[in-house]
């Protein structure tokens, strides 16, 4: 008996004098109504006793980056670490998305020597920072304020990455050519999607008048000379596992009788649908791109 009750006091102290101190790589989701659900989220961590300080980087590729410094420490069996509001190392956002100051409420694991970060965040935007001083947020009721709480989310995190642990999205962007067949490629619409495997199905928006397309998506040709009619043709698109944006071109094969070389795409995407109207001709190639957000 005396031996587990010496187990049990000293328990609490296994936490403590646990060092916490390298590189810790995972994911950070955020709930229903953020910017994205999923983005990658690095920790430099040093720690001296109970006291933390360090490094924090989220991203989602290079579209958005958040790096900031932070400082924590230990309560109890829990890890409490907050961002510097004035501690912004990099920041790279795009239009109308402000950055998030952090905090972060996580439990460490180690088992069978792979260590391990899982809790939750939340935080707070601050508009002096985002948007100037003489500017406030307007939130959902049309009210002033200084303040926005971000949507919240879930960390989970491996030492030195160990467990490679992936989120569901992609989380870099690629790059396209803006030229194909010496035709100028004009980019038409973006759409955001939720599923990986989406559908198209192609008619003439027009008077059917003898419309012959090429269609490449990702680089490669899928159909080649199809003829654009009244009835839609139907193709299925494995959007990119690794990029989040995916680029479709209709390339004209000729003009019909009635130039430009016009077609309606209908976007299925799940229980969702999208319709882009779309002309080429032999100057430009439209273009669509599908970014893949996965389910929010």
């Amino acid at each position: 008996m005396r031996k587990l009750i010496l187990l049990l006091f000293f328990f609490p102290f296994i936490l403590n004098a646990q060092d916490l101190t390298g590189f810790w790589k995972g994911k950070l989701t955020q709930d229903s109504g953020g910017y994205a659900p999923q983005y990658v989220l690095e920790l430099n961590i040093t720690q001296k006793n109970k006291k933390i300080t360090g490094v924090s980087n989220a991203y989602l590729g290079n579209v958005v980056v958040g790096k900031l410094s932070f400082s924590g420490y230990f309560e109890k069996d829990s890890i409490y670490l907050s961002e510097f509001r004035y501690g912004v190392i990099e920041k790279i956002l795009p239009p109308d998305y402000f950055l998030c100051i952090k905090n972060f409420i996580l439990k460490y694991k180690n088992t069978v020597g792979l260590e391990t970060l899982t809790g939750r965040w939340d935080g707070s935007t601050y508009a002096k920072d985002e948007l100037g001083i003489d500017e406030l947020f307007t939130d959902v009721f049309g009210d002033k304020r200084e303040v926005l709480e971000c949507v919240p989310g879930l960390i989970s995190l491996s030492k030195n990455d160990s467990l490679h642990i992936q989120t569901t999205v992609p989380t870099q962007y690629q790059a396209f050519a803006d030229s194909l067949n010496q035709t100028k490629v004009n980019l038409i619409e973006e759409v955001d999607v939720e599923n990986q495997v989406i559908q198209i199905a192609i008619n003439d928006y027009e008077k059917v008048d003898g419309d012959k397309i090429t269609i490449i998506f990702n680089g490669d040709t899928i159909a080649e000379k199809v003829m654009v009619r009244k009835n839609p043709e139907t193709f299925t698109l494995e959007l990119s596992k690794q990029f989040i944006n995916n680029e479709l071109l209709i390339y004209a094969e000729n003009l019909g009788r009635i130039p430009p070389n016009t077609c309606s795409i209908t976007v299925i995407d799940g229980d969702k649908t999208h319709v882009i109207y779309l002309s080429s001709d032999f100057k430009y190639t439209g273009a669509i791109y599908f970014n893949f957000k996965g389910h929010k």
